[in-house]
């Protein structure tokens, strides 16, 4: 294993209570700062932005003059977040999506002449079964094997149904 370098932040999440929020919105502007003083002594060439929530890290790159890339995962978010990410992701130079159904949620939002693309996450197979699903028309035959850990969000049915047209 190679060693790499790096540095923890204990940047605040937004919380549902009073007391989260407050506490959000008074650190807000430190946080950026702290990232935004980092991200420009540090001159990184471009930096990940791991979910539709993190528009600190966004904000702190684009303040620094630092190129991004903004992976999405996301296949439903509170109102307001997706308003602030329709707000916020012109700032961003890239997209990567972990999902073709993550991509289509935000579609919409996004400029088209900017790059993005969909990367899903490796399955270590020596951790996950391999499960069994089974839709419509049983009378086909048809045989698919997938090594995920099933769940609406992966949308295996739709999967199922191209496979079926092949």
């Amino acid at each position: 294993k190679k060693n790499i370098s790096f540095k923890q932040f204990n940047i605040i999440t937004p919380r549902k209570s009073f007391g989260g929020i407050l506490k959000y919105i008074i650190f807000f502007p430190i946080e950026i700062l702290t990232l935004f003083i980092y991200f420009k002594t540090q001159k990184f060439d471009i930096v990940h932005i791991n979910s539709s929530f993190q528009f600190k890290g966004l904000l702190a790159a684009y303040l620094s003059g630092t190129h991004t890339v903004w992976h999405l995962n996301d296949t439903q978010t509170p109102k307001i977040v997706k308003i602030i990410f329709s707000i916020l992701s012109p700032l961003s130079n890239s997209f990567i999506f972990a999902s073709q159904k993550s991509k289509l949620y935000y579609s919409d939002l996004l400029d088209k002449r900017k790059f993005n693309s969909v990367i899903q996450a490796p399955v270590n197979t020596k951790e996950f079964k391999l499960t069994k699903l089974s839709y419509g028309d049983k009378s086909k035959n048809i045989k698919i094997g997938t090594i995920c850990n099933p769940n609406p969000v992966k949308d295996l049915f739709t999967y199922i149904k191209v496979a079926k047209k092949i």
